[in-house]
């Protein structure tokens, strides 16, 4: 399996060979770097792998699992948007816009309403600002 792009790492070893007076492609210092160490490289282009295709989550049944996500880019308006969407369905179960990031206030006025409202669903997924 062929990588992705030069990583950090041969970048830095170029960069350091250059500073030596030694000039060498990306390439050539990747394939020296595998061959000395192929464990590491190994153990790298893996990681890759699992980075860019994570494994995706999926909701057997409706009502298995709910994702909130709140959207503050807008809060020098005084704009906060929460929503919650079924995984299942990938409906939007439940929207509403607070003036302000208040957790107590979205718990209150969102979680519990949407929760009395819609029931409660087996798995609750955030994902922590990490988009």
């Amino acid at each position: 399996m062929a990588e992705i792009g030069p990583s950090n790492g041969v970048r830095m070893v170029k960069g350091y060979l250059q500073s030596q007076g030694i000039q060498a492609s990306e390439r050539r210092v990747g394939n020296v770097m595998r061959e000395l160490n192929p464990e590491s490289s190994r153990s790298r282009r893996e990681w890759k792998n699992r980075v860019i295709n994570p494994i995706p989550y999926t909701a057997r049944y409706l009502g298995d699992k709910l994702h909130i996500d709140q959207n503050e880019k807008l809060i020098m308006f005084g704009v906060c948007h929460v929503a919650a969407k079924d995984c299942y369905s990938s409906k939007i179960i439940a929207h509403k816009v607070f003036p302000a990031k208040n957790s107590v206030a979205i718990y209150k006025d969102f979680c519990t309403s949407t929760l009395e409202s819609q029931g409660i669903w087996n798995t609750l997924r955030v994902d922590h600002g990490t988009e």
